[in-house]
């Protein structure tokens, strides 16, 4: 009887090859000791897995490890898009997909602690605590680890969880490297090249005593992005509509500005390390790096503004129902007022970060002191050059979610073409001449001894104790001017310089803003103001001596408000002392782990502009004394001064990791913790404002700015089998209960009003502020499996696959941004010692970026996929060639509101990298 072939299904097919490992490793394990071992070097992908693992393995933290796969090539050009992968791990971009942000487990980037060898660094090109990690070369880094618990002897800020980057070191090599990585970056929506070059050098001296290794980098980029967006919806149109034929009108609220954007951004960096590491017997180490970078970026927007709001006339449109309030999704608008703008921001940063430590071992004590100095400053413009046309306009404007705002121009035969439709230039909301400094000097001391303190089946193995002193200061001076039309006139009259003129925003590449001159929804190309050209010709000390003379003169006048030229700084400094103590024990021959707790306090001083906004508020004029419906500006009755705000915390964090070891190759983790982190620098500064709108609408942005920090209690269970030395099973569960929460509050406070006519009255005022308030809770699971498929034949036994997911939920959806409830990650590759292929692809489900405010809904990221592609070969032992694609299927981002109108549409598209590796 002939025996029929068993058939497979796809699923049962898949189960087979992934989980054949395990059901081989008895005979593997029983083989190894009576074969004779070839020792086969794998590199490339798998390399970096499996050093990844092994690290992850035998960890005393629940930690990940994204490795090398050679030194000098991180697996991805970025390093946000390597920690990309990490289950729990996402990265938020910026509108060019660049990546700004690291959030671990669903809480925002500021309460995830990034560390450069160990050490806090400080950069001021965030406004929160963020890192910048567009700052570090991927070619410097050896390691980066992403631990997601908490112990004794770790820096605190990291509730989410630490990033600790590695630079590569001599001794990390076992013999001299001398290597150039040379790599060009291709934008496919700008179609311009750029250089990533970087160098390495490391070697060992003196009888191999003394460690020497320098890394050099440069890059240059072009992007190009095009993009729609809006401002919140909330604001109320000037005319209630008929929506429901019952006769009566309704109050729509919708959004008060729509804005199609073409974004170019240029940015460069010129970045250096070098360490060198002394190791004259086994029981000294003397260490000391110093990292220099000097990045630059410069967005240079051409945008065309629509102001829907202001003096329009809504005449319909879709609308529908939230919360109690009626939105317009798609609008018909009558009398559109418009301007075009040019809005360059240029920032130009630089960051030294010094490091000093020694190591003595002495028995079984061991001594580590370090010293580490940062020193960075920012220097950013931001100014902007506007026109408005002569023309109003009748449009619709089409806000479905899932798109860009499609724009329709109604009134007969418009062309945006036509020159003789823009009005002259004037200045508005210049900023320029901002310098931020993020400063800190840290110096610690820590103290281990392996001991052998036995009870019984318990053990104390080791215990450490050490103590930090961190002296921190961010500072801001910041300079903001207005010229209107006459004014900006009069300095260029008075500076001999001539009229800049426009320039043609057409779009480059891309899909949607593509040229099609009001065909299909899309924007007119555009004239925009040469602000470029304009900022060739004069010099920025002249503009701001130009300001400061128009602002006494209107000071010299008698006017209430005088804002031609406004000059602020805050200031916040930060003495922080840590101590803590730690123990490391076993129990019987299957548990081990460490208790401890850290002893954490800071003394805070802010200082900032406010005033007592009880005291009530006058109106001084419009925002554009021209257009009648133009916001209406307010000044305090108070004078505006600099207040000083003083606090300090104290807090004790205990911690305790337990590890039960089930057999060899599989464990169960127990991590309890109590962390904290600290509030961003723009809220405890507490700057208090007034702003007012065109229908005399009033509200008043506060903050005491004495908040408290945040503190988390947390839980973390994972289980993990490592089944053979390139493959694993896990899954985790995690809590965290934040005991207090920095919000935003909105209510409603009765304040004394000076209108235009100088009448006085109480008036409903919306006072916003940011308070400490009740905290939340967060929870979620997370799955990860990796193998290398060797099992199998041919071929494929060069193939592999890294698989990840993470579920994430919380208690305050609507308040905690950052939560995607859904996270996963797919990385499929062959590696061999010559050819590296590897496929992978990350998807986001959509988040909360801002929560509802008063009539404004909440707003949200859409889900987000992104794939990359990359491959290398090695032609010889000392040649590598590289290439990759990011973003592959040219995904688009966007955020939309709560109810489905699009606020944010963005086309970052491809970019391609490729480029080689050569040891010398």
């Amino acid at each position: 009887m002939a025996v029929k072939p068993t058939q497979l299904t796809p699923i049962a097919a898949f189960l087979a090859m992934t989980l054949a490992p395990t059901a081989v490793m008895a005979e593997e394990q029983e083989q190894f000791s009576t074969e004779d071992v070839e020792v086969i070097r794998v590199a490339g992908t798998r390399a970096s897995l499996s050093e990844a693992l092994n690290e992850k393995r035998f960890s005393d933290a629940q930690v990940d490890v994204i490795a090398a796969e050679d030194i000098g090539v991180m697996p991805d050009p970025d390093i946000g898009d390597s920690l990309e992968r990490v289950a729990g791990v996402q990265i938020q971009r910026s509108e060019n997909g660049e990546a700004r942000e690291v959030n671990v487990r669903g809480l925002p980037g500021y309460f995830t602690k990034t560390l450069y060898n160990g050490r806090s660094i400080s950069t001021p090109l965030n406004a929160n605590r963020n890192f910048s990690y567009q700052i570090m070369p991927s070619a410097f880094i050896s390691q980066a680890s992403v631990q997601k618990s908490s112990s004794a002897d770790l820096t605190e800020g990291g509730i989410a969880g630490t990033v600790d980057l590695r630079s590569h070191r001599a001794f990390m090599a076992n013999e001299r490297v001398v290597r150039a990585v040379v790599k060009g970056s291709y934008d496919d929506n700008s179609g311009e090249w750029g250089p990533d070059l970087s160098f390495i050098y490391s070697d060992r001296f003196a009888d191999d005593t003394l460690g020497f290794a320098f890394g050099a980098n440069y890059l240059q980029e072009d992007n190009y992005s095009q993009h729609t967006n809006s401002n919140p919806l909330g604001s109320k149109f000037w005319n209630d509509v008929e929506i429901n034929d019952e006769g009566d009108t309704d109050r729509v609220y919708g959004t008060s500005a729509i804005r199609a954007d073409l974004q170019n951004n240029e940015r460069e960096r010129a970045a250096v390390f070098t360490n060198l590491e002394w190791r004259p017997n086994d029981n000294f180490t003397l260490f000391g790096e110093v990292f220099y970078t000097d990045y630059s970026s410069k967005e240079n927007r051409l945008r065309h503004n629509f102001n829907t709001a202001l003096g329009t006339d809504l005449v319909g449109g879709d609308f529908y129902e939230h919360d109690g309030n009626i939105y317009a999704r798609r609008m018909e608008i009558d009398n559109v007022s418009s301007f075009v703008e040019s809005n360059p921001i240029s920032r130009d940063a630089d960051i030294m970060v010094n490091t000093l430590e020694a190591t003595y071992e002495w028995g079984d004590w061991t001594v580590n002191a370090g010293y580490t100095m940062v020193r960075s400053e920012m220097l950013w413009n931001a100014v902007n050059l506007k026109s408005d046309l002569n023309e109003r306009l009748d449009m619709t404007f089409h806000g479905d979610r899932g798109g860009p705002w499609g724009i329709e121009y109604r009134t007969p035969g418009v062309d945006l073409t036509d020159q003789s439709l823009y009005g002259d230039l004037y200045m508005a909301s210049t900023n320029f001449g901002t310098v931020q400094e993020s400063n800190s000097d840290a110096v610690n001391l820590d103290v281990s001894r392996y001991t052998e303190i036995v009870m019984g089946d318990f053990a104390v193995t080791n215990v450490s104790f050490g103590m930090s002193y961190t002296k921190e200061e961010m500072l801001e001076s910041t300079a903001f001017l207005d010229l209107d039309t006459q004014q900006f006139a009069r300095f260029m009259q008075d500076y001999g310089v001539s009229d800049p003129g426009f320039i043609m925003a057409a779009p480059g590449n891309g899909g949607w803003f593509d040229g099609a001159n009001g065909t299909n929804y899309a924007p007119q190309n555009f004239w925009a103001p040469n602000v470029n050209g304009f900022m060739d010709s004069i010099h920025l000390d002249d503009l701001r001596a130009f300001g400061r003379d128009q602002q006494a003169q209107c000071e010299a006048s008698g006017e209430l408000r005088c804002k031609d030229f406004e000059e602020f700084q805050y200031d916040l400094f930060e003495d922080t002392f840590a101590a803590y103590f730690r123990a490391n024990f076993e129990f019987g021959y299957n548990w081990s782990g460490n208790v401890g707790v850290r002893y954490v306090r800071t003394d805070t001083t802010a200082n900032a502009y406010t005033a007592d906004w009880t005291q009530g508020v006058t109106a001084v004029g419009r925002a554009n004394p021209g257009v009648p419906t133009s916001n209406i500006l307010y000044v305090f009755n108070d004078e505006v001064t600099t207040k000083t705000t003083d606090k300090t915390d104290s807090h004790f964090l205990p911690s305790l990791n337990l590890k039960y070891a089930m057999r060899d190759d599989m464990d169960v983790r127990l991590s309890l913790s109590r962390t904290m982190a600290r509030p961003n620098k723009n809220d405890l500064t507490g700057n208090t404002f007034v702003t007012g709108d065109g229908q005399g609408d009033i509200t008043i942005n506060t903050s005491e700015g004495a908040l408290d920090p945040f503190i988390s209690n947390n839980v973390d269970i994972s289980w993990s089998w490592f089944y053979n030395e390139d493959s694993m099973i896990s899954a985790a569960y995690f809590f965290k209960d934040l005991e207090t929460f920095v919000r935003l509050n909105e209510r409603i406070e009765m304040v004394e009003v000076t209108d235009l006519d100088g009448s006085t009255r109480l008036q409903e005022v919306t006072v916003r502020s940011q308070d400490n308030e009740e905290g939340l809770h967060l929870h979620g699971l997370e799955f990860a499996y990796q193998t290398a498929f060797t099992q199998l034949p041919g071929w494929l036994s060069n193939t592999g696959m890294q698989a990840n997911y993470t579920f994430i939920d919380n208690s305050e959806p609507e308040l905690l941004d950052a939560a995607s409830k859904h996270n996963a990650n797919l990385v499929m590759y062959y590696s061999t010692t010559k050819v590296d292929l590897r496929l992978s692809h990350n998807y986001r489900a959509g988040y909360l970026k801002d929560p509802a405010d008063g009539v404004r809904p909440a707003t949200y990221y859409d889900d987000q996929n992104r794939t990359t592609l990359a491959a290398s070969y090695r032609p010889a032992q000392a040649l590598r060639l590289t290439a990759s694609i990011s973003n592959l299927f040219d995904n688009d981002s966007s955020i939309y509101t709560d109810g489905g109108t699009i606020r944010v549409f963005n086309d970052p598209g491809r970019k391609v990298n490729v480029g080689m590796v050569y040891s010398f």
